[in-house]
């Protein structure tokens, strides 16, 4: 089809990453906009003072052989969550699957045949194992954060067990210059400021805003903690052609 035309003419796969064992690299996100109020029935909006109709695209696209493996029309109100649960029958062994954290709940995680790349989420709990005991014990970022910094390190990786069902992955822990962390910090104070009474940020929500964690199902023959972070990078092809849609396309027109 004439869109993968168009990609295809954009991605130089000489720069994509070669990963043993996986046919797809398959990234996902949506983009939304609103509609005149006439189509509220069929696509309605979000509510309030914006229109009563929007529309949301999910769109993924696979970066390895320059195909589109879904392009559907959504109502705004079905969010990212539901469609990743829906259209997990999508996704294959030999795949990796690159998503941000809107799609990547639990039960999806559990479901997914392929490999799995994505950032841990803030409210999901990380345990790691005592083998002795046998006991979960809560992953402690604090210290982990203060580890680094005491040893001049700026990244770890630990095995570790996510919510209640204790699935096993690996987790990857790359410390951020303080540049970025400061900048993350004041994000966060303008936003808890306006939306609750205390205005000061818990000492586990800053020390887990001085990293970037992710997770994966993967072998450590195919995703490294030296190359992780690069190929989530990845995920990010998929925006720069949002923008595209928005500012060259005039997809809202």
């Amino acid at each position: 089809m004439a869109l993968e035309k168009m990609l295809n003419n954009q991605i130089d796969r000489n720069k994509l990453f070669e990963i043993e064992g996986i046919n797809r690299i398959l990234v996902k996100d949506s983009v939304c906009f609103q509609l005149d109020k006439s189509f509220a029935e069929k696509y309605p909006g979000s509510g309030g003072s914006a229109s009563k109709a929007a529309i949301r695209i999910q769109f993924e696209y696979d970066l390895l052989n320059g195909n589109i493996n879904d392009l559907s029309l959504n109502p705004y109100t079905r969010q990212d969550a539901t469609d990743s649960s829906e259209t997990i029958d999508l996704t294959q062994e030999g795949d990796l699957i690159l998503r941000d954290l809107a799609y990547m709940s639990l039960k999806v995680l559990q479901k997914i045949k392929g490999l799995f790349l994505c950032r841990l989420k803030l409210q999901l709990s990380a345990y790691e194992l005592n083998e002795e005991t046998g006991e979960y014990i809560p992953i402690d970022f604090i210290s982990i954060t203060n580890e680094l910094k005491a040893k001049q390190i700026n990244k770890v990786e630990k095995v570790v067990y996510l919510g209640k069902e204790k699935l096993k992955v690996r987790l990857f822990i790359y410390l951020l210059p303080y540049e970025e962390y400061a900048r993350r910090i004041r994000k966060a104070t303008k936003k808890n400021a306006s939306k609750t009474k205390s205005k000061t940020l818990s000492k586990e929500y800053k020390s887990r805003a001085a990293l970037n964690l992710f997770i994966t199902n993967s072998a450590d023959s195919i995703i490294t903690l030296d190359n992780a972070w690069k190929i989530y990078k990845l995920r990010w092809q998929i925006e720069l052609l949002f923008k595209i849609w928005k500012s060259i396309c005039k997809i809202v027109k």
